[in-house]
């Protein structure tokens, strides 16, 4: 009897080992694609300038280069030391009473704005892209970061708004009318889309100031700090809510940029 019992203990004991062994497989792989992302691929940053991705911009300060927003760093620690990339510019609002001449509002941009764009060496496709501002202990957000600017991709033949920011808060043109808080990290997240460039446009900081007025416009001075960009693809997201389009994007992003 004591032979039976020991045998059964040793199979027991055996078949544990096996369930315990298949167990840490499993686990193993499901780590293993956790970290590389939905079907098999690992999770890129595609704005990685190690990843062949260029950047351009329509200006920038002496130690703030845009060059510094694709280096993979998010951390605003080292802004002092020129990490992140930093543009100053002036941009004309429109009086309420003005708004709808037509001379001063066919092009929304060009009464003032700075932009930082990101291309890559073939179309990705993406659905998250994250902005990181400028947000340290020494520079928060919520004094330097963005309170107005608008999200774009390019997707062969044209450009899309994705997103706005209005008002401190991410505002989607098409998809999710959930509104987040963009803060010292804004993230973007949109179905999945084949694109080969990211344009970020800033149109007002948290810090701007009034530099002047006239009769029809009043004139503020700010300055876009983003210290890194990201652009990735691998994931899984749920499913969007759409909202009808009452508005079309275009005319929606003119509508903040006055």
């Amino acid at each position: 009897m004591r032979e039976i019992c020991d045998l059964k203990r040793f199979c027991y004991t055996g078949i544990l080992g096996v369930l315990l062994v298949l167990c840490g497989s499993l686990l193993g792989c499901l780590a293993q694609m956790m970290q590389q992302g939905t079907g098999g691929s690992r999770l890129v940053d595609y704005a990685l300038s190690e990843n062949g991705a260029t950047v351009s911009a329509s200006r920038s300060t002496a130690n703030h280069r845009p060059e510094t927003a694709i280096n993979g760093i998010i951390s605003s620690e080292n802004w002092g030391k020129g990490e992140g990339w930093e543009a100053e510019f002036e941009r004309r609002n429109l009086k309420d009473n003005w708004r709808n001449w037509q001379w001063d509002t066919s092009r929304a941009e060009a009464r003032g704005g700075a932009w930082i764009e990101v291309g890559f060496p073939e179309p990705k496709r993406v659905n998250r892209i994250v902005i990181h501002t400028l947000d340290s202990d020494k520079f928060p957000a919520s004094k330097y970061g963005i309170h107005s600017g608008a999200l774009r991709v390019w997707t062969g033949d044209r450009w899309e708004t994705i997103a706005l920011v209005k008002n401190g808060k991410v505002e989607y043109t098409k998809t999710n009318p959930i509104r987040s808080v963009a803060g010292g990290k804004i993230e973007f997240r949109f179905p999945m889309m084949s694109i080969g460039r990211v344009k970020f446009i800033v149109l007002r900081s948290n810090d701007r100031k009034i530099a002047g007025k006239s009769l029809s416009t009043v004139t503020e001075r700010s300055a876009a700090r983003i210290v890194e960009i990201e652009v990735t693809g691998s994931e899984s997201i749920d499913e969007v809510v759409r909202k009808p389009e009452s508005i079309e994007p275009e005319d929606e992003l003119d509508a903040i940029m006055q």
